[in-house]
């Protein structure tokens, strides 16, 4: 090779190596990037500790969660009700053709997520696929706390394999209790389970619980656990400015109601001869005992799209 092209091929390496003795800022960032005690030097790992101690993935996961739309869930005198936000377009479309609140067993188990939409809905048709299998094996629906279970076991799973990310969401589920009583189980990112009467996720999670706790009480009924969720979520979305996020602008609130009183009503007629509580199941309770409706309200920052939210614009299933 000519000496003189050759000079001129190692030229920009000299300089880079030059630059940052001048006074100039590193020009060889991609060899730092790794290295130092910095927190953010670990980033590039998806299952290795900061000196802090820290997964960061893990946070980034949360963050997703407290960026995504809110979700609000309560329980009820023998009910349960989910309130999610659905994000859609600027021409009133839904961006998902199915529902957010989907029924997950036959025992009348509902769950929703806030977070990545694609991660949800896989977490949610992996806990359906569970929840069908131990059906056909015990014949006998499973129980929330074990569909909780198999949520948690497979979202920590995720922060400790390698070659995967963590889940960026947070699954929240509604059912019957062991007890008998309504009941709702919150599993993050890290697999962490939490039983609650009352919750909020998403995007402006702590404004809800504080507003939960001055208008909630346990003993409400179902028709006004859902008209407190739906007037909840609508002054937390009306309070959102339209360019916080992608979602603000135009979204959907879908509502499932899950009624249990019938439910109550046979477990009482059944141990009232015996003085013991009749065990819960399909076995036990002839037909189905408990009675699912879903609505969905359009949302707006347009006084004619707030308007026509007021009076409904709901659609009901049962």
């Amino acid at each position: 090779m000519v000496p003189g092209v050759r000079a001129a091929q190692r030229l920009p390496w000299l300089l880079l190596l030059l630059l940052p003795l001048l006074g100039a800022p590193s020009a060889l960032p991609v060899l730092r990037w790794r290295g130092g005690a910095n927190s953010g030097d670990y980033a590039f790992s998806l299952t290795s500790f900061n000196p802090e101690g820290r997964l960061e993935q893990l946070d980034h996961a949360f963050q997703a969660v407290a960026r995504a739309p809110p979700v609000l869930a309560l329980c009820g005198d023998h009910c349960v009700v989910l309130a999610a936000v659905m994000p859609t377009d600027r021409y009133g479309l839904a961006r998902s053709a199915t529902t957010k609140v989907p029924a997950l067993t036959t025992a009348g188990t509902v769950g929703t997520f806030s977070g990545l939409a694609a991660d949800g809905r896989v977490l949610l048709q992996r806990v359906q696929a569970a929840a069908l299998q131990y059906e056909a094996t015990l014949a006998s629906s499973m129980p929330p706390a074990r569909l909780a279970a198999v949520i948690a076991e497979t979202l920590q799973e995720a922060t400790q394999q390698g070659g995967t990310r963590p889940f960026g969401c947070t699954i929240l589920l509604g059912g019957l209790g062991a007890d008998g009583t309504p009941q709702l189980m919150q599993i993050d990112p890290a697999g962490n389970v939490a039983f609650a009467k009352a919750t909020a996720i998403g995007w402006g999670a702590d404004g809800l619980i504080s507003q939960v706790s001055e208008r909630w009480s346990p003993d409400l009924t179902a028709e006004n656990v859902q008209t407190l969720a739906r007037d909840l979520l609508l002054e937390a979305l009306r309070s959102t400015p339209a360019k916080a996020t992608d979602w603000a602008a135009s979204s959907e609130i879908h509502i499932a109601v899950v009624d249990f009183a019938a439910t109550h009503k046979e477990r009482r007629s059944s141990s009232a001869g015996s003085g013991a509580a009749a065990p819960l199941g399909r076995d036990t309770l002839p037909g189905e005992p408990w009675r699912l409706s879903t609505r969905t309200f359009a949302v707006g920052h347009s006084p004619t799209q707030q308007e026509n939210s007021e009076d409904g614009g709901d659609k009901e299933e049962t």
